[in-house]
């Protein structure tokens, strides 16, 4: 099973500290080098990403679903609720911590190029089925997007690797949204 640290990018309670403390602490445990990330992509990440081999799709979308009608029984008609699209690709130091995962994209750019695949094929076809469910239910079809590539300092990796290996992988994620007449917000 993948490890994923979401609650690390968003504290928006001083509660959760503690939680995101202790998963980074985690984190630092498995993952100390940048060698530590390309074996575990090694073990885990297969060569041969494939719609059906990425995801369980009934499981998927009952997943969607499920959260969908919540979001629609929590908010409507107080609010709008807006859905997030799954673009899941770069912000990986969430999973392998800054500078493991920073130095595996310096020095395992195949590696990483592999599970930057397989997170794109199954960021795709998770899109599909939430596209699918979206319009099922009636629900807008209003996205919300982003991944953390930049810091107080400016890109966290170069441009030139943005443009090789993050940007075009975000263009076939959201590819079939923006062709559906979707609208995309944008939030980084």
């Amino acid at each position: 099973a993948f490890p994923v640290y979401s609650n690390v990018s968003a504290a928006p309670y001083p509660s959760d500290v503690p939680a995101i403390r202790a998963n980074l602490e985690e984190v630092g445990k498995e993952f100390k080098s940048p060698e530590d990330v390309a074996t575990w992509i090694d073990r885990n990440v297969p060569d041969d990403a494939t719609p059906e081999n990425v995801l369980d799709a009934d499981e998927t979308r009952s997943s969607i679903k499920e959260d969908l009608q919540r979001r629609l029984h929590d908010v409507a008609p107080w609010a709008f609720p807006i859905a997030g699209a799954a673009m899941r690709t770069f912000q990986l130091y969430q999973q392998f911590g800054n500078e493991p995962y920073l130095a595996a994209c310096a020095l395992y750019p195949e590696h990483i190029d592999r599970y930057y695949d397989y997170l794109m094929v199954r960021s795709v076809r998770r899109n599909e089925i939430q596209l699918d469910v979206m319009r099922e239910l009636d629900y807008p079809l209003f996205f919300m997007v982003g991944d953390d590539i930049c810091g107080n300092r400016g890109p966290l990796v170069s441009p030139e690797f943005l443009e090789k290996h993050v940007l075009w992988r975000y263009e076939k994620c959201l590819a079939e949204i923006i062709d559906a007449g979707a609208c995309v917000i944008w939030h980084s």
